[in-house]
Order: structure tokens, then C-alpha cells, then sequence
């Protein structure tokens, strides 16, 4: 499915300049997961990622992905997060959120979720005794 032609197509104009293909393929087998990492970005340039959500993922106790939709273009929450993340743990994390672009993606079994990860994102902590698996690929 992460290579089917319409996604390859839809993912190059997504990356103007390059034929990216898909790199990487990681399952997720998440269960009761109550501490998952805070908010943060893979990398600072558009780079894609295909979730597929193997189990339902359509309640905030599964631990849904969820995403600042506004990040990618926000030129402030770039420059103060790098400014701040520098004393962080991790140089890609991200403390400052707007809380009024964040959506979590609920959403049942075989939904495909396309995501920059220059955005930032994190997933949500699972409720003790739920499951969550998710297929994800990197397209580079």
C-alpha cells in the first residue's frame, strides 16, 4: 500500500525538486504505553511519513498520533523550540505548542495517515490495558 502509484504521486509533489521512495517500514505494537515522548519533530526540512493504523485507533485511551497542523509554517514556534530545545534532552523537541492547532487522529483500523515530520507531533499515552499497532513507513 505505501507504494501504490497514486501515494508516489501524491508524495513527490508533496517534495518539489525530488522523487522520494519509500525508505523504511516500522510496526508499533504499543500497549499500555502512559508515558510516550512530549511533543517534538523528526527533522526541520518536509519529510513524509504513511501511518497505518492496524487496530482502532478512534478513542483518546488508545494513544492516537496527533499533530500540530500549523507547525510546518510557523516560523516563531521554530525558532523559539530550536532556541529552547538546547537545553533540552533531545535538540528535536518541541516545548512550545499552540494548543489551538493540535488534532489527534482517531481513526479506525486501515486508515492511512500522511504526516510532514518537520511538523511537530507526538502520540498520545494509551490507557492501561489497550493496544495500539501502527505500520509506519519513511519516504525519503
Amino acid at each position: 500500500p505505501f507504494e501504490t502509484p497514486w501515494l508516489k504521486k501524491l508524495v513527490t509533489e508533496y517534495s518539489p525538486g525530488r522523487i522520494p521512495s519509500a525508505q523504511n517500514l516500522n510496526l508499533y505494537w504499543n500497549r499500555s504505553v502512559t508515558k510516550t515522548r512530549g511533543f517534538h519533530i523528526d527533522c526541520v526540512e518536509p519529510s513524509l511519513k504513511g501511518l497505518v493504523y492496524l487496530t482502532d485507533t478512534n478513542t483518546f485511551e488508545a494513544g492516537p498520533y496527533c499533530y500540530c497542523v500549523k507547525s510546518p509554517r510557523d516560523k516563531f514556534l521554530r525558532v523559539a523550540n530550536h532556541l529552547l530545545s538546547e537545553a533540552c534532552q533531545n535538540p528535536t523537541d518541541a516545548p512550545l505548542v499552540d494548543l489551538r492547532h493540535i488534532v489527534p487522529i482517531l481513526a479506525d483500523a486501515g486508515t492511512l495517515v500522511l504526516s510532514d515530520q518537520s511538523g511537530i507531533h507526538r502520540g498520545i499515552p494509551q490507557s492501561p490495558g489497550m493496544e495500539r499497532q501502527v505500520l509506519v513507513m519513511r519516504y525519503a
